[in-house]
């Protein structure tokens, strides 16, 4: 790897400003978590996790594995515990991570399943992935192949079109923000770390504080006068190293190291490592290294640049008729149901759901994290399914949260993964038990109320009624565990349940 990787990792520089305590103990007590399905428990986590061995670190706390203490579940989580004594100055970096993680909804990025608070930490329950960081698998590697290369670059592009759609930029892209959900060759790929992360105004608003990692950070982003085209930099310097097995811009000090990022200084003509990439590998990362912030290649057009498309192609699905049938039969399903399969779809198993986040990624034209109308008739029409505008609208409208209209990732995948690979006792026990908001022991109107209040919807007295008449449970106030599981299991599954909706 040469003396690039021979000196320690560079520690983020963070220049945001400190924030007076809160008047009050509870610290996420007030944020805003609307267009989430998170749930934010105040109560003791040790209750319901068993918390293990650490698998890292950050600088406001530790990352554990952990096993719920539920024996029904059997899932593995992370959990980040914060001690609240280290966040009290920097309590807004803390909640905008939080906020970011809960409104991001792509494959590409670390799933927030829970968030717990006490009297001394915020605990949050994460995506255990086990493929360990990019900085490791790089330096056991040495460099990879372009092929190799490619599905790692592709996905994080992704999940940066994603984040820049939402008008979000993380700030710190580097080699040990990105994992590798398992060990498996064709693992997915994983952003984390959105601690530095901030929002921004697509059309007026330049950034001026200097955050980010000084190995991967943009020469505008040293001068204090950025947009989100900084994230697309720091890929690129990942890019280089991948197919290099060398840092681009090096130097015995920092100094030295922010000196050759303003010059663009790096090796490339006349080196043996930049000579022996492709014509279209080169282009890439000159695009990606464009010192001109504003002339920079976007995430979502470096996407559609022929290193990727070539590399990427077998990648993309189509939309299968059976696929489009179960999206439809979505819409006839109800609030609870549809709420329910939100929730499961999280803790499914990423093999079941791998061909369809290929799909998705195909339908997403515009490579924003959502389905539009126009980009799903587009689709079906590409795998001969002719419906009209006004149907396709209607199914996204149903389906959808956004008054936008248009399917996010999890409303894509919970409508159409094969039920069967959906509904098993360990994901019902964990949905129900997060329905199941004031753990009364049945789902109630009030915690329906409050679960679909998140995402922006309403659930009605009468609503609720009807949904307990569909079920035979006129009689009841709430749904029990029993009950729901007898909605999603055997004679009243989801598919029947959708036929006799429809006919009523």
């Amino acid at each position: 790897m040469g003396k690039c990787f021979s000196k320690s990792r560079k520690e983020p520089i963070d220049k945001i400003s400190k924030q007076q305590p809160p008047t009050s103990d509870t610290l996420i007590d007030k944020m805003t978590h609307r267009g989430s399905t998170v749930p934010i428990i105040y109560d003791n986590i040790q209750k319901y996790y068993d918390l293990q061995v650490s698998i890292g670190s950050g600088r406001f706390g530790n990352v554990k594995k952990a096993l719920s203490k539920d024996k029904k579940v059997e899932q593995e989580f992370a959990i980040k515990s914060i001690p609240k004594s280290k966040v009290i100055g920097d309590l807004e970096v803390l909640l905008r991570e939080l906020a970011y993680l809960m409104i991001v909804d792509h494959p590409n990025i670390i799933r927030l399943y829970e968030v717990y608070e006490d009297s001394k930490y915020i605990h949050l329950v994460l995506e255990l992935c086990t493929g360990g960081e990019l900085f490791t698998q790089l330096l056991e590697k040495g460099k990879y192949a372009e092929s190799e290369a490619a599905r790692i670059i592709y996905s994080i592009l992704h999940a940066l079109s994603h984040l820049h759609s939402l008008g979000i930029v993380h700030r710190d892209i580097k080699p040990e923000n990105i994992l590798f959900s398992t060990p498996d060759s064709d693992a997915e790929i994983k952003l984390i770390d959105f601690g530095l992360s901030a929002k921004y105004n697509k059309e007026k608003t330049l950034m001026h504080t200097s955050v980010g990692t000084v190995y991967y950070i943009a020469p505008e982003v040293l001068k204090n006068n950025y947009k989100e085209s900084c994230d697309v930099w720091s890929l690129g310097v990942i890019m280089y190293m991948l197919l290099t097995g060398n840092l681009p811009f090096q130097g015995v000090s920092d100094n030295e190291i922010i000196s050759n990022i303003l010059s663009c200084s790096y090796p490339n003509e006349g080196n043996p490592e930049w000579d022996s990439l492709s014509e279209d590998a080169r282009d890439l990362i000159a695009k990606l290294l464009n010192p001109n912030f504003e002339e920079r290649i976007s995430a979502c057009d470096a996407l559609d640049h022929p290193w990727l498309i070539k590399r990427n192609q077998k990648d993309v699905k189509m939309i299968e008729s059976k696929v489009f049938d179960r999206l439809q039969k979505q819409t006839s399903t109800n609030q609870l149901v549809r709420e329910s399969t939100k929730f499961m779809v999280k803790y499914v198993k990423e093999k079941k759901i791998r061909k369809l986040n290929h799909v998705y990624r195909g339908l997403d034209k515009d490579h924003s994290g959502f389905i539009s109308v126009a980009e799903l008739k587009e689709g079906l029409e590409k795998a001969g399914i002719f419906k009209d505008h006004s149907e396709v609208e209607n199914i996204i409208r149903n389906l959808a949260y956004s008054e936008e209209e248009r399917l996010d990732y999890t409303d894509f995948i919970s409508a159409t993964l094969d039920k069967k690979d959906l509904y098993n006792k360990d994901i019902l026990w964990i949905v129900f038990k997060q329905l199941d908001v004031d753990n009364s022991g049945d789902i109630s109107l009030d915690n329906l109320k409050e679960v679909c209040s998140r995402r922006g919807k309403k659930v009605s007295k009468n609503e609720f009624k009807e949904i307990l008449k569909q079920y035979g449970l006129e009689e009841k106030e709430g749904i029990n565990y029993e009950d729901f599981c007898r909605i999603f299991e055997g004679s009243s599954d989801v598919d029947k349940l959708s036929h006799r909706i429809s006919e009523e």
